[in-house]
């Protein structure tokens, strides 16, 4: 494999300052959850991350598979879970819509894209809420 694209993010003080990309194109003032407007938590970053990586994903499944999709939808939901033993978790659900296409068929673009997509590479299997395609849970 050969590398198609770096990027470094740069935190210096944790969930109460800025992130800022290392080129300056990105830089976002953080917060934890629920502590007021305009703030973003690494959570938000994440979900937003993966649901448009999942997607595109998507589209180079369904053009492998001679299908023709306008929209690929993804929901990411990611939970953050704080253990007094294992310390702090994230845990992924990830719901995908595919109209008009057999819901076998549509289980099986949807495996495909798991397998494909670089950030379901990233999470351990044991850290899945779910994985869903047009409603049905496919994990």
């Amino acid at each position: 494999m050969s590398k198609i694209y770096e990027i470094t993010g740069i935190a210096k003080s944790g969930r109460s300052g800025t992130v800022t990309t290392n080129d300056k194109s990105l830089t976002l003032q953080l917060g934890s959850p629920n502590t007021g407007a305009n703030l973003y938590n690494p959570e938000q970053l994440f979900a937003c991350g993966y649901a448009s990586c999942f997607s595109q994903a998507m589209f180079a499944v369904t053009k492998n598979n001679n299908l023709d999709i306008k929209e690929a939808p993804i929901e990411v939901t990611v939970q953050l879970h704080s253990d007094e033993v294992k310390g702090f978790n994230l845990y992924v659900g990830i719901d995908a819509k595919l109209d008009g296409i057999d819901i076998e068929k549509a289980k099986d673009i949807m495996k495909q894209t798991h397998n494909m997509c670089p950030y379901s590479k990233l999470v351990k299997p044991e850290n899945f809420l779910f994985i869903r395609i047009n409603g049905v849970d496919i994990k």
